[in-house]
């Protein structure tokens, strides 16, 4: 969960900025841990394979091949190893993430103000989205939907990406929640109904 602003209109931190767009500047906002996990071994895991078959052809030869196409090779190469890094340091960090955000969790508790599916520039006119993000040959959005859930804390408003359609049918805008969140991509894995005193 993210803070808010302050209901007089004043920054209580960067997230003012995040929600006025509709997007969550955390990484993999919402997403399981356990799925973070076991996305991050596969890419991982393919993505070491065809390192391997790369680094296993950079010494074979082409008897036939000029010294051009050796160069062309060699530089197409060197691109592909590249990519192959980012991918697989990537994949680390997203089980390392999911790793440190299996187990703990903290409480959120307050009452639901808001939720909505937001996506990146809903905040602008309806022609103006239109303008800006239907401008391919069959006039479709592609910009992925997020569930945004605000709760109202006692430490001030506070928002999060929810992506468990079972969690979300348990959230109704009034009733007074706690929530049990992950540290680090405040994935929801639980929601309870707090009974008013």
């Amino acid at each position: 969960m993210q803070t808010m602003p302050a209901s007089n209109g004043s920054p209580a931190s960067i997230s003012q900025w995040s929600r006025l767009v509709g997007i969550s500047l955390r990484p993999w906002s919402g997403h399981s841990p356990l799925s973070l996990v076991l996305k991050g071994v596969i890419r991982l895991a393919i993505a070491v394979f065809l390192l391997g078959v790369v680094l296993r052809f950079k010494d074979s030869t082409v008897p036939t091949a000029t010294e051009a196409e050796f160069t062309y090779l060699r530089n197409l190469g060197v691109l592909v190893v590249v990519a192959l890094g980012v991918i697989i340091a990537l994949s680390a960090v997203r089980i390392l993430v999911g790793l440190i955000d299996l187990a703990p969790r903290r409480a959120v508790t307050g009452s639901v103000l808001s939720v909505r599916e937001r996506r990146v520039g809903d905040f602008l006119p309806r022609y103006a989205q239109r303008a800006i993000f239907t401008r391919n040959a069959q006039g479709i959005d592609r910009r992925r939907w997020r569930t945004e859930v605000v709760l109202d804390t006692a430490q001030g408003p506070k928002q999060g990406t929810v992506r468990n359609r079972r969690v979300l049918a348990q959230l109704r805008e009034g009733e007074q929640v706690e929530l049990l969140v992950s540290p680090l991509v405040g994935y929801v894995a639980k929601v309870t109904p707090v009974q008013s005193a």
